[in-house]
């Protein structure tokens, strides 16, 4: 406006510097061909009205259109309306001006906005509490004494019938199993499960072991016929099988940490495929574990809770820490993968009573990694390992002795009934498909043998399981 005021001003003062003495402006507009009267004249000397701006165009990742331009030598023009902001991202995507969504939710100032997927976690989350005991013989009794003593940890929920109150809970072998443990087979003799909340009013569900395994560190509970859960907005966990986690995947911690009740921590994912050893449950053994390293925070009582992504599916279960005054922050997780197949061999084996473990074979093949890459996906912007497997040799009357041969890759493996034919990315995928495998079931194997591409069938006896 004030730039147009400005340039009106200058026209006018130097049409005054060129009239002639005596006449007035009106005449001097007359002698040069001016037609009409003085008060025509005078309205000509204002200027058209500027034309409205045009609008802005829509916002592109959500900024504002520009404004209209102001009109010319008039009165100004209307100001362009502002652009479309850009729609809200989907499953995590950036949402509006740049800020993180999730599942198509605006974040806040950059933050991911995990208020969604921590309100599913906390619905599909449990908190567990154990009662073992010892028996000691106190002085003037006969009888060993029953000398109790707790532990805590946390699960989630793997199955729910809400109208009939019965559940299934996933949750790490060695929360309900104590080396310290005088009851049969060292497990606890009351488990109580609680939901988030009711754990402050001592409102437990009993349950009970359906089946485990010591080796895997994963146990499945048993929860019938409860009240609380019918009455609950309890939901069962989405388990989330894919393998592809990749370093800086955020995700959250959900559980009982240090038995305090319901908490929840966030991090990311610092390893996606790590191999450690790890002390079996009952101190005997140490055993080689694929693991799923993050960097939220964990501590005891965090062992059997999940590991959510951003959409609240359970991507893995919390299993054990670093503890050390060196190291901060370097907690792992039971892939869920793994987790998945366990627990479908706990159910096809275990019945609760006197099969509680699960059943295992071998083929008796010694496997080897010839080499490992990391290949970036376009598809999904995240770089993933590879492995190439390849085996080294096949003992003597084991089911695969005569069927599989030294140099063969490991290119796909399925099991008919199981397990849909999947990839062998990894040399654990040989292994934890393993545990799909029943006398009923055999396992499948395409590998590469000399140049070409060959199909191979590996049976199994009952008396091969154990």
């Amino acid at each position: 406006m004030k730039r147009l005021i400005s340039i009106l001003l200058v026209a006018m003062m130097l049409f005054a510097t060129t009239a002639c003495a005596g006449e007035s402006a009106y005449e001097i507009a007359v002698r040069h061909g001016f037609t009409g009267s003085e008060a025509e004249w005078l309205e000509s000397l204002k200027g058209a009205d500027g034309k409205d701006g045009a609008d802005g165009k829509d916002g592109i990742d959500g900024k504002d259109g520009m404004n209209g331009k102001d009109g010319v030598d008039g009165k100004d023009g209307a100001d362009g309306k502002d652009g479309v902001d850009g729609k809200d991202g989907v499953d995590g995507k950036d949402g509006v001006d740049g800020k993180d969504g999730v599942d198509g939710k605006d974040g806040v100032d950059g933050i991911l906005d995990l208020s969604a997927a921590i309100a599913r976690a906390n619905l599909s989350s449990v908190l567990i509490s154990v009662e073992h005991y010892t028996l000691k013989t106190v002085s003037g009794t006969s009888e060993p004494q029953k000398t109790p003593f707790h532990n805590s940890g946390s699960g989630v929920i793997y199955s729910l019938d809400k109208e009939a109150g019965d559940a299934l809970i996933l949750t790490n072998y060695h929360v309900i199993y104590s080396g310290k443990s005088d009851a049969p087979g060292h497990l606890a003799e009351t488990i109580s499960i609680y939901l988030s909340g009711d754990f402050y009013a001592h409102n437990p569900m009993e349950a009970t072991l359906l089946g485990g395994s010591e080796e895997h560190d994963i146990a499945l509970l048993k929860i019938t016929g409860s009240e609380i859960l019918k009455n609950s907005d309890a939901i069962a966990a989405t388990l989330n099988p894919d393998p592809h986690v990749y370093p800086g995947q955020p995700v959250l911690v959900l559980g009982n940490a240090h038995s305090d009740g319901m908490s929840v921590t966030q991090g990311i994912i610092s390893v996606e495929e790590e191999s450690i050893s790890i002390p079996a449950v009952s101190g005997t053994h140490t055993t080689i574990r694929r693991m799923v390293r993050t960097d939220a925070t964990v501590n005891p009582g965090n062992s059997g809770g999940g590991l959510f992504n951003t959409a609240g599916e359970v991507i893995a279960l919390v299993e054990a820490k670093i503890a050390d005054v060196d190291i901060d922050n370097i907690g792992y997780c039971i892939p869920m993968d793994l987790v998945l197949s366990t627990v479908h061999n706990i159910l096809e084996n275990c019945d609760g009573e006197e099969n509680l473990e699960i059943k295992t074979t071998l083929m008796g093949v010694m496997m080897e990694v010839q080499s490992c890459v990391a290949a970036y996906d376009p598809t999904c912007g995240h770089v993933h390992l590879h492995e190439t497997v390849e085996v080294q040799s096949v003992d003597e009357g084991k089911p695969a002795y005569g069927i599989l041969m030294p140099g063969d890759v490991l290119l796909r493996i399925a099991i008919p009934g199981a397990l849909a034919e999947k990839e062998v990315v990894f040399m654990h995928d040989v292994s934890e498909a393993m545990l799909y495998l029943s006398p009923e079931r055999p396992l499948v194997l395409t590998v590469e043998r000399e140049g070409e591409e060959v199909q191979v069938t590996v049976t199994f006896r009952p008396e091969d399981f154990s």
